[in-house]
């Protein structure tokens, strides 16, 4: 396969890296305005909710000008997964949107690795 075809190739598995970030931003963001929407706010979920907003907000900015934002979703995401199976005991329709999330970021972590590697 040429340098070309790999490259484009790349260029789409970081979109899609990008793009389920950016998902996980707005989901984030609606679940940040659900709790400030409720009755009774409790300060340290909304304060969580906030930083991880934040943390998403660098991630997805820095996203495909760095490799490191790819990286720490990756190493991320299992958490909170098995969080989610094994705590929370999520239904199978939330785990089957959390492999997806997990497929996108593996797919921008090899789409950064690659073009890293045909630019050096």
């Amino acid at each position: 396969m040429g340098s070309v075809t790999r490259e484009r190739i790349a260029k789409w598995e970081v979109l899609a890296g990008w793009v389920t970030a950016i998902g996980m931003l707005v989901a984030r963001l609606v679940t940040v305005y659900l709790q400030f929407s409720r009755a009774s706010v409790d300060p340290v979920l909304v304060g969580q909710a906030i930083l991880k907003s934040v943390v998403l907000i660098v991630v997805v900015a820095l996203y495909r000008r760095a490799q490191w934002p790819s990286y720490l979703l990756v190493a991320v995401w299992p958490i909170g997964f098995l969080y989610a199976w094994l705590v929370a005991r999520a239904p199978l329709p939330v785990l089957a949107v959390g492999l997806l999330v997990g497929v996108g970021f593996v797919l921008g972590m090899r789409g950064t690795r690659t073009l890293r590697a045909l630019n050096a």
